[in-house]
């Protein structure tokens, strides 16, 4: 701030900064003096100031850089906004496209449910025709009687065994019959 004073007008008051006043310099833009009164600035201050050899800004030119800060941080804003709503687009594409395959697999799914389904009804059926089947062979089985297919294989047969084998072979035509 140590600047020597050329016949300098105050930036505020316009009057004529004499060499023997107290003044401090805006360093931004504006690049005026300006009486430390009219830069509402006490002599405490000023001293410190000079000391330091602190920068200063005018109330213009502060307000100019705060705007300027502002206009920086605002644009960063706009820009993080713009890339979250293109990430929330993405997003909801996403999400759109797995909602229509999940409705998809859960037709898929309904559907292969009803297959099983019908493919447990016709097992069911399946299982009750052996069943019945293995019920009415076990039926032609008969006590002290032969089975058709032991009596295609006996060679020799007795008077009584061949009247077991036509009453065998007479029981298991009828479970065919049927």
């Amino acid at each position: 701030m140590k600047r020597k004073l050329k016949n300098s007008k105050c930036g505020t008051c316009r009057q004529l900064i004499a060499g023997n006043c107290l003044a401090v310099f805006c360093e931004h833009t504006c690049k005026n003096w300006y009486h430390i009164e009219c830069a509402v600035i006490n002599e405490i201050e000023y001293q410190r100031l000079s000391i330091c050899d602190e920068k200063w800004y005018c109330e213009k030119c502060e307000l100019h850089i705060s705007n300027s800060k502002l206009r920086k941080e605002v644009d960063n804003l706009n820009k993080t906004v713009q890339y979250m709503q293109s990430e929330i687009k993405e997003f909801k594409q996403a999400y759109d496209e797995l909602s229509e395959q999940n409705k998809n697999l859960s037709e898929v799914c309904l559907r292969k449910e009803e297959e099983m389904n019908e493919m447990q009804t016709e097992l069911d059926v399946l299982k009750s025709e052996k069943m019945t089947n293995s019920s009415r062979r076990n039926n032609s089985i008969c006590y002290n009687r032969m089975s058709p297919q032991q009596l295609n294989k006996s060679s020799s047969l007795s008077p009584l065994s061949t009247n077991n084998r036509f009453a065998c072979l007479e029981e298991h035509a009828e479970d065919n019959d049927s």
